[in-house]
């Protein structure tokens, strides 16, 4: 698989502007994901503090324009937890940054970013609640790369602090080695900001069953009143998938106990095709 267009958010660019609008729209239009993570979060800070534990902060890894890390935010306002955003995009981290800003100094000065790898980082700290939402996980493309962050992960969990996963659950008909080149409709909607149209396509996708990969191409259109092109990026979302037995493993392998595993945010039974959410315990503190 070559990658001849930029990945995904590693730039200033008409998908970043959309990105939340987008997300609004599709995945995350209930909002139940981050309601979610942030109940987690408020059970676990609340748990680190009865405990006495020393450091009762939360992480969300890959934390893009904070969508979800503001919903925490809000909800751990009654709190002193101080509330860390990592994400490996300086586009994206910079309208999280913006986001930040905005907000009344009390809170916004116990919210923290950081540009930094997924699989190699050193906050210097630990944390009672650490999340990663929205399929982030499956953007490290191997085996080894996953377990790394998981160990990574670990060490900066307070023992019996929570780790929250969000994967797909994969589609078996969607993994068929080979390439398509059909061009697929994904979403029209207005720009945010300009309020012009912008049409968002998937020109192709590729499969590689042995690595358990997926890559596809997608092009964004801006277009103005009367349909003319404005503007038109193509970018690249490269996946790895893994399924449920392996995540488990990897789970228990890196030092997790598996609290829950639901298929999606209200708490259902693990099922074909659907999300995959993992609930994760550090039982002890790594050496």
């Amino acid at each position: 698989m070559k990658l001849e267009t930029p990945l995904f958010y590693e730039r200033p660019s008409l998908h970043t502007e959309i990105y939340d609008h987008q997300t609004s729209l599709g995945f995350a239009s209930s909002h139940q994901d981050a309601a979610f993570y942030a109940r987690l979060a408020v059970e676990s800070v609340d748990a680190a503090r009865q405990a006495c534990t020393e450091n009762t902060g939360v992480l969300e890894v890959a934390c893009g324009t904070g969508r979800v890390l503001f919903t925490m935010a809000d909800a751990l306002q009654h709190t002193d937890a101080q509330i860390h955003g990592l994400d490996a995009s300086r586009a994206m981290l910079q309208m999280a940054q913006t986001r930040r800003e905005g907000l009344p100094p009390a809170l916004r000065d116990r919210i923290h970013l950081h540009l930094g790898d997924m699989a190699d980082f050193n906050l210097g700290t630990k944390f009672a609640f650490i999340c990663v939402p929205f399929r982030s996980f499956q953007m490290m493309w191997s085996a080894a790369v996953q377990e790394q962050c998981m160990l990574c992960l670990r060490r900066h969990l307070v023992p019996g602090g929570r780790l929250v996963i969000n994967l797909f659950d994969p589609r078996h008909d969607m993994l068929l080695p080979g390439k398509s080149r059909e061009t697929v409709l994904i979403r029209e909607m207005k720009h945010p900001r300009t309020g012009h149209l912008v049409v968002v396509e998937v020109l192709e996708r590729e499969n590689d069953p042995l690595l358990q990969l997926f890559q596809e191409q997608w092009r964004f259109t801006e277009k103005d009143a009367a349909g003319n092109v404005l503007r038109q990026e193509t970018e690249t979302v490269r996946l790895r998938w893994t399924f449920r037995y392996e995540m488990r493993r990897l789970a228990v392998a890196s030092g997790f106990h598996v609290e829950a595993e639901y298929s999606d945010f209200e708490g259902s039974a693990p099922a074909y095709a659907k999300e995959q959410v993992w609930v994760l315990r550090n039982l002890a503190d790594l050496a």
